[in-house]
C-alpha cells in the first residue's frame, strides 16, 4: 500500500463480514453481520510503501524496513477469527495522521454523509478477500437416502417452465406430449451445517474402481434379474451422474440435483488422525434447507441407462473448496442402499377428435432374455402389464371418483432392443365423443388419458400339505407391484 510516512502515524485495517449460523435449535440458519478491528501497524517516517506479510515468528520483528531500500517496510501482521472456518471479508485500511494534536476540534469531525469518514484519518477503497478454511470440515451427518423421482416439466424452446401436468412438447408432434420419469437420490443431512464456514457443499465420491483404497460410490444391479455383467458392483462414474457438464466447467447452466463443481485427485482421511489418506474425485452439490422437516439435503441426478432396479450406495463427504491445500474434504461416510426405479418416458399424441395414442417407453428388467421378438413378448406379457385408460370428468362429482373410464387398453408390445433391454408399448384410445383438438395440457377439456404399469412376480410357494391337498396341478400364484403411473389431460 503506498502511504505518505511523514504524515501518516499507523495503518488500522477494519474487517466486515457475514457469519452463516446454523444453530439445531431455531427454526432455520440465518445470516449474521459481523464486523472488527483486524490489525494496527505503526508507519516510519520515510515509509512510501507499506508491504504486509504473515504474522511474524517469535523474536521476529512486527516492522522491518527493506534492507535494499528502507523506504518499503514489511509489516508482519494477522487477523485472527479464533476459528477456522472460510469466510469473505471486506477489509479497509485507515490511515490515522501524525498531528492530531495540532488541528482545531472543529476540523476533526467527521463528516455524517461520507461513510468511515471521522475526521481525523483517510480510508482506502474496500478490498474483498477470501480466508480460507484452515482445518477440515466435520464428516457430514446423513439421516437417510432415498430414491427420487424426476419428472421433466421444461420447455425446449425456451418459453420457460411449464404446469407440473403439461410436460415437454414434442418436436414434430404440435399436438403432443412427452413426461418422463428419471432416476435419482435424495440425502436428507443432519444438522448444523456449515462446519467450515460459507460455501460448504457435499460430495458425492468416485473412484476409478471399486478396489480404490477408501470409500466411493458403487452401485450393482439386483441379482434377482439376469444380467451377469451387472451383477457385480461397480464404481459409480461420470456418465451415470447426469449431465456431470457444469461441474466439469463446460456448461455455465446450473440445473436442480446436478453438482456445480467437481474435483478430482482430493485426499480424504482413512483413519482418524488423518495419518492415512486416499485420492477421489469429489463432485459438488449445493445443499437445500426443508424448512418443515428441519433437515438439510441434496439431490443428486442419477443416470441408469439400461440397468434396472440397481442398488446404489453412495459416498459422500463435506467439501469446502475454499480451503487450504489438502483440507477440502472431511473423512468420508457411506450412505445406506438405495434402489433405484427404471426410467420411464410416456408420449400422448392426438391423432383426431377422438383419438389419442399413447407410447410408454423404458429400460425392463429380465430374469431370461431371448433374441426371439416372439418369445420376448411372450415373456413380458406374463411378467409385466402396462395399462393405459381415457376418462371423462363428470362435472357432479368431485374428485377423482368423479373420473369415468370411457375405453382401456392393456397395451401391446409395439419394440424392442435386447441389447438396451429397452421396450416401447403403445396403442390407440378413442373417446365416444369429440374432444376438443389440441396439445395435451391442464385444463378444462375434462379429458384425460391415465396410464398404470405392473410388475407381476411369482409367489411364495404354498406349504407342502397345501400344495399336495389344494393346489395340485395350478398355476403358481402371482403377486404384482405398481412401479410406474402418470396422468396427462387432453
Amino acid at each position: 500500500m503506498r502511504l505518505h510516512g511523514a504524515s501518516t502515524e499507523q495503518l488500522t485495517a477494519e474487517a466486515s463480514w457475514t457469519d452463516i449460523v446454523d444453530n439445531p435449535g431455531d427454526t432455520r440458519w440465518r445470516e449474521r453481520p459481523s464486523s472488527g478491528h483486524a490489525f494496527t501497524t505503526v508507519t516510519n517516517e520515510h515509509e512510501r510503501l507499506a508491504v504486509f506479510e504473515p504474522r511474524p515468528e517469535e523474536g521476529m520483528p512486527r516492522e522491518q524496513a527493506d534492507l535494499d531500500d528502507p523506504t518499503v517496510w514489511f509489516h508482519r501482521v494477522a487477523h485472527d477469527f479464533g476459528d477456522t472456518k472460510h469466510r469473505r471479508v471486506s477489509y479497509r485500511l485507515r490511515a490515522s495522521t501524525r498531528f492530531r494534536e495540532y488541528f482545531p476540534p472543529a476540523l476533526l469531525v467527521g463528516d455524517p454523509t461520507v461513510a468511515f469518514d471521522d475526521g481525523a484519518s483517510t480510508v482506502s477503497a474496500e478490498l474483498a478477500v477470501s480466508v480460507p478454511s484452515s482445518a477440515r470440515p466435520a464428516p457430514p451427518i446423513v439421516h437417510s437416502a432415498i430414491p427420487l423421482f424426476r419428472w421433466s416439466h421444461d420447455d425446449p424452446a425456451g418459453g420457460g417452465p411449464v404446469a407440473v401436468d403439461e410436460g415437454v412438447g414434442q418436436p414434430g408432434q404440435p399436438i403432443a406430449v412427452r413426461h418422463e420419469r428419471l432416476a435419482g437420490v435424495r440425502i436428507y443431512l443432519q444438522r448444523p451445517w456449515f462446519s467450515s464456514g460459507e460455501g460448504e457443499l457435499l460430495a458425492v465420491l468416485t473412484g476409478n474402481a471399486v478396489s480404490s483404497a477408501g470409500p466411493v460410490s458403487a452401485w450393482a444391479q439386483d441379482p434377482i434379474w439376469a444380467d451377469d455383467a451387472s451383477v457385480r458392483s461397480v464404481s459409480l462414474g461420470n456418465t451415470e451422474l447426469e449431465e456431470p457438464w457444469h461441474g466439469l466447467g463446460l456448461d455455465d447452466e446450473v440445473q436442480p440435483a446436478r453438482p456445480i463443481t467437481v474435483a478430482d485427485g482430493l485426499t480424504l482421511p482413512l483413519t482418524a488422525d488423518g495419518a492415512k489418506t486416499y485420492r477421489a474425485r469429489a463432485w459438488g452439490y449445493r445443499p437445500e434447507f426443508n424448512e418443515e422437516r428441519g433437515l438439510w439435503y441434496v439431490d443428486v441426478a442419477v443416470s441408469p441407462g439400461a440397468s434396472a432396479w440397481p442398488f446404489l450406495r453412495l459416498a459422500v463427504a463435506r467439501y469446502q473448496p475454499e480451503s487450504l491445500a489438502g483440507l477440502e474434504l472431511s473423512a468420508p461416510v457411506r450412505c445406506d442402499y438405495v434402489q433405484m426405479p427404471p426410467e420411464r418416458a410416456l408420449v400422448v399424441s392426438r391423432t383426431d377428435e377422438r383419438c389419442a395414442r399413447v407410447v410408454v417407453t423404458g429400460p425392463v428388467p429380465r430374469r431370461t432374455w431371448t433374441f426371439d421378438a416372439a418369445d420376448a413378448r411372450a415373456l413380458l406379457g406374463v411378467e409385466r402389464v402396462v395399462v393405459a385408460r381415457l376418462q371423462r370428468k363428470d362435472p357432479e362429482l368431485a374428485g377423482d371418483l368423479g373420473w369415468i373410464t370411457v375405453d382401456v387398453s392393456e397395451l401391446p408390445v409395439q419394440a424392442m432392443d435386447a441389447a438396451t433391454r429397452t421396450v416401447s408399448w403403445g396403442d390407440e384410445l378413442r373417446a365416444d365423443q369429440d374432444v376438443v383438438l389440441r396439445t395435451p395440457a391442464s385444463g378444462a377439456s375434462g379429458w384425460r388419458v391415465v396410464v398404470e404399469e405392473w410388475e407381476r412376480f411369482e409367489g411364495d410357494p404354498l406349504p407342502p400339505v397345501m400344495r399336495t391337498r389344494v393346489a395340485r396341478g395350478r398355476p403358481p400364484t402371482w403377486e404384482q407391484r405398481m412401479v410406474f403411473a402418470d396422468e396427462v389431460y387432453l
